[in-house]
C-alpha cells in the first residue's frame, strides 16, 4: 500500500510540474494568435478610432508611472499626436490618495 501510494506521487509530481511549465506558455501562444490581426508594429497602421483607453499598470512610491505603464501613456499620446485617436481615457487605482495612477498619468501624459 505504502508503495503504490509513493508511486503515485511520483508520477503525479513530474505532471504537475510539467503543467505547471506548459500553461503559461500555451496561454501566451493562445493570446498571441487570437490577437494578432490586432497588434501593429508600425504606428501609422494602427487604425482612427476615437478614444484611446490606457489601464493602470502601477506607480512607484514617487508617484511616477511604472516602465510600462509609461509605454501605455506614451504610446497613447503617440496615436493621439498623429491624429489616430480623438481622446484618451485614463483608469487606473486611486484606492487611497497617496496611491492614484489615474493623477501620475496625467501629469505624465
Amino acid at each position: 500500500k505504502g508503495l503504490t501510494r509513493h508511486w503515485h506521487i511520483s508520477l503525479s509530481l513530474p505532471l504537475i510540474l510539467l503543467g505547471a511549465l506548459l500553461t503559461p506558455l500555451a496561454l501566451r501562444s493562445y493570446v498571441e494568435a487570437s490577437t494578432y490581426t490586432r497588434r501593429y508594429t508600425n504606428i501609422n497602421q494602427v487604425p482612427s478610432k476615437p478614444v484611446a483607453i490606457v489601464f493602470g499598470a502601477g506607480v512607484w512610491g514617487d508617484g511616477t508611472p511604472m516602465p510600462m505603464l509609461g509605454d501605455r501613456i506614451q504610446g497613447a499620446i503617440d496615436l493621439y499626436h498623429l491624429g489616430r485617436v480623438g481622446k484618451i481615457l485614463m483608469t487606473g487605482d486611486n484606492a487611497t490618495p497617496e496611491y492614484n495612477e489615474v493623477i501620475a498619468m496625467q501629469y505624465y501624459a
